[in-house]
């Protein structure tokens, strides 16, 4: 019965803090551990419709477990209402979930009690862009907004400092400052219908 109050006592905010605790040490003795391999496979259905399959997380993208899909739909929705979600809206889902789970982990390692914690991302698509309208984006026009609305047991400087944290721990926001490092590749496949 204790042992059950004392593993209990260690999930503060539906986190498992002797986990991440366990998991930090880790990433601390080897940081190789601390570099997931991410992938996602995007397969065109027709029109600017794709399905996209995200591997778990892990060593070869994760392919010991079934991946995760997604629709999207970065031409048709962009003018319409398709029911998929556009590159955009993607991009600024997963910074809002990057930024919940860094500002979730911070406060539960501080043993501070959230009751709600709602992220707002916004930014501008530029359409004329995409569609070929102009050769290169404009430097001052759109950029990302984000908005955190959250209700906490601590005083607001506190919180403010815990969100700035999210911020600075984020492999997200990490990732998309330092997008220079983008490499591209293009295979060319035939069909053999098609073959020279």
């Amino acid at each position: 019965m204790a042992a059950k109050l004392m593993a209990r006592a260690r999930i503060h905010n539906g986190v498992d803090l002797t986990a991440l605790s366990d998991l930090i040490a880790e990433v601390k003795a080897n940081p190789e551990l601390g570099k997931l391999q991410v992938q996602a496979h995007a397969q065109w259905q027709g029109g600017g419709r794709c399905v996209i399959r995200l591997s778990p997380p892990g060593e070869n993208g994760g392919t010991e477990s079934p991946p995760f899909s997604i629709a999207a739909d970065s031409l048709s929705s962009l003018v319409a209402d398709q029911g998929a979600a556009n590159a955009g809206q993607l991009l600024l889902a997963a910074l809002a979930s990057d930024l919940v789970a860094g500002f979730v982990r911070n406060a539960s390692q501080r043993g501070i009690r959230i009751e709600s914690l709602d992220i707002e991302t916004d930014g501008v698509l530029e359409l004329d862009h995409q569609l070929g309208l102009r050769e290169s984006p404009d430097e001052g026009l759109g950029g990302i907004s984000v908005n955190l609305r959250v209700d906490a047991d601590n005083n607001v400087e506190q919180l403010e400092d815990l969100w700035s944290e999210a911020q600075q721990t984020s492999p997200i926001i990490s990732l998309l400052r330092t997008s220079g490092r983008i490499s591209f590749s293009c295979t060319v496949v035939r069909s053999k219908q098609r073959a020279d």
